[in-house]
């Protein structure tokens, strides 16, 4: 793969919830397409992106009796399960600014944030009143910057360093 994608739900209430992004060879799709599942997240390229794809049902009963493709699944599962843990664990134990500083990360596209602030406040967990009181507090000092109703990143530098704060 060759570009940058992002990995999402969009929750019944219309609430998008991002897992990540990947900017090298990432599989995905992998469980829903062998044993036939609906799909519970999406895919969104980004930049330019190049994927391999094939459909995996086409070759399901090699696969599922194949001892390497399913060794590798199981890597690939358990690691998935064991980042979700952590991220969970760290999220509880993480003030709120370095969340925000996470997130923000995640979701930016030259410079400008792009998720919206209510998706934002719900996924960092605090209220919508105090993100705005966060955001404000980065743009006092330098951080962030506010431009026609959107923000932008000013010093990447110092807020990737409140993601480890």
């Amino acid at each position: 793969m060759d570009g940058e994608c992002r990995f999402f739900t969009i929750t019944n209430d219309g609430v998008y919830i991002s897992f990540g992004a990947a900017k090298e060879f990432e599989v995905f799709g992998e469980v829903s397409s062998l044993w036939g599942l609906k799909p519970a997240n999406s895919v969104q390229a980004v930049t330019p992106t190049y994927c391999i794809g094939f459909k995996l049902p086409d070759c399901a009963e090699i696969l599922l009796n194949d001892n390497r493709f399913l060794r590798y699944l199981c890597q690939l599962i358990s690691t998935r399960v064991i980042t979700s843990n952590e991220a969970l664990t760290s999220y509880v134990s993480v003030k709120a600014e370095s969340r925000l500083a996470n997130y923000l990360t995640q979701h930016v596209i030259k410079d400008q944030f792009t998720a919206s602030l209510g998706t934002c406040a719900e996924a960092i967990g605090i209220s919508y009143r105090h993100l705005i009181r966060l955001i404000n507090s980065f743009c006092d000092r330098g951080i962030l910057e506010k431009r026609n109703r959107k923000y932008y990143i000013i010093d990447m530098d110092r807020l990737t360093d409140l993601t480890t704060d």
